[in-house]
């Protein structure tokens, strides 16, 4: 019997655990958190092989970057085995340009300068709010041509549409942390 009770408390446990971080493979959330859109399917992407980058910055991002393609999302995360979206900006900035940037989103939106969406540049980081949980939750790079790469909590680290609408509803704004 008592084999049976913990057995069963430990299945709860794990299944409260998932439900509260939300890994869920399609969350749906509207304004007011309740059900009714739901996040997108999307294609995966990789960084074009045949682009010429403008700077070595560049270049050295996009190898960083493509490096950690397919790595599975793990909340704290900063590593191959598992990484979140602001441990996957940090560790490529510092793996790229030995920069040390936090292991936050919303303290990488502190840093930087501001930057307008018809002058986002590669490297350009991307920010923005869950609908539940107003101010800034997610945190990815822009790559260029209308796409972003981000630790997804559903797909791991891939490259995305910046312009879907899913991402336009909840974006904050971008920042530009390296000089250029």
């Amino acid at each position: 019997m008592k084999l049976f009770f913990n057995l069963m408390s430990f299945l709860f446990l794990i299944t409260a655990s998932v439900n509260c971080l939300g890994l869920k493979p399609n969350p749906k959330f509207n304004e007011h958190g309740s059900s009714e859109i739901e996040a997108p399917r999307e294609r995966h992407y990789a960084l074009r092989r045949d682009r010429e980058y403008a700077s070595s910055f560049e270049r050295e991002l996009a190898v960083a970057i493509e490096s950690y393609l397919g790595v599975p999302y793990q909340f704290g995360g900063a590593t191959r085995s598992g990484m979140d979206c602001s441990g996957f900006v940090s560790t490529v900035y510092r793996d790229a340009v030995d920069l040390e940037l936090p292991h936050r989103a919303r303290s990488l939106f502190k840093l930087g300068r501001s930057i307008s969406n018809n002058r986002l540049g590669f490297g350009d980081l991307v920010f923005f709010e869950n609908i539940e949980n107003y101010g800034v939750s997610h945190v990815g790079i822009y790559v260029g041509e209308g796409r972003f790469a981000h630790a997804s909590s559903s797909r791991g680290v891939v490259i995305s549409e910046f312009n879907l609408d899913y991402y336009r509803k909840r974006y904050l704004g971008a920042k530009r942390v390296y000089g250029r």
